[in-house]
């Protein structure tokens, strides 16, 4: 995950970076506006969160907060500081999420993989398939990934036809299944509640197919899905 932190380093006791340049991250570091401006307006580089340590700030925090929602693309924000009462005001002017200091190490990184939660994204091209992980496109569809994060699920589009929900790891199945096991056709199941269950992907045609499944069928194709998907979970770990 690249991460964007704006904090005074040197005289912050309360250190963001300290803390997460060990958790294999990609770390950059912004102490007032200039810096984090130019962090922002680099073009080849993107950054999946951005976090703003208000603690021994030589600059202003909301000045800070309006740079970043001034970014040509939605960058999830998180404020940290040692004052709750600066959260309202934080959280008016575009921050998506406030913490109080001091944080311990697991609450942190907990916070930071939930803000950093991404969709998975089939994109067809002409003759090909394409699989990525895409992050928010604003808050509100942040809120929505945290909330299926939480349900062990995740948001999957496809590009210009649908969107359902998956198991959060499907990416990892997809490249698996058409890498390792039938580079064609898989299968996943949308869990989003609709008629139409069953997701087929046949990469050859470049097509998705939808299929109806009873309750009992559905329950036991997810069954058996989840029991796929930690071990995937358990490779990845790994």
């Amino acid at each position: 995950m690249n991460l964007l932190i704006v904090e005074n380093g040197k005289t912050c006791e309360a250190s963001i970076l300290e803390k997460v340049i060990t958790w294999e991250h990609e770390c950059f570091l912004a102490v007032d506006l200039a810096e984090i401006t130019e962090c922002i307006q680099q073009k080849n580089r993107r950054y999946d969160l951005c976090i703003i340590n208000l603690k021994g700030l030589l600059c202003n925090g909301i000045e800070l907060i309006h740079v970043v929602r001034e970014c040509s693309y939605y960058l999830p924000l998180m404020v940290c500081d040692t004052h709750l009462d600066h959260k309202k005001r934080c959280i008016e002017v575009g921050a998506d999420n406030f913490l109080v200091l001091p944080l311990d190490d697991k609450s942190l990184r907990n916070k930071i993989e939930q803000m950093g939660v991404k969709q998975s994204v089939l994109i067809q091209k002409e003759d090909s398939l394409s699989l990525c992980r895409r992050g928010p496109v604003d808050g509100d569809e942040l809120a929505e990934l945290i909330k299926l994060d939480t349900q062990g699920l995740a948001k999957f589009l496809q590009i210009d036809i649908s969107c359902f929900h998956t198991h959060k790891s499907i990416l990892s199945k997809l490249a698996y299944d058409f890498t390792y096991k039938n580079p064609l056709l898989t299968e996943i199941l949308d869990r989003t509640g609709q008629e139409e269950n069953l997701i087929q992907i046949y990469a050859s045609q470049i097509t998705i197919r939808k299929t109806k499944l009873t309750s009992q069928q559905l329950r036991q194709k997810i069954d058996t899905e989840d029991q796929r998907m930690e071990q995937f979970n358990k490779a990845m770990e790994n």
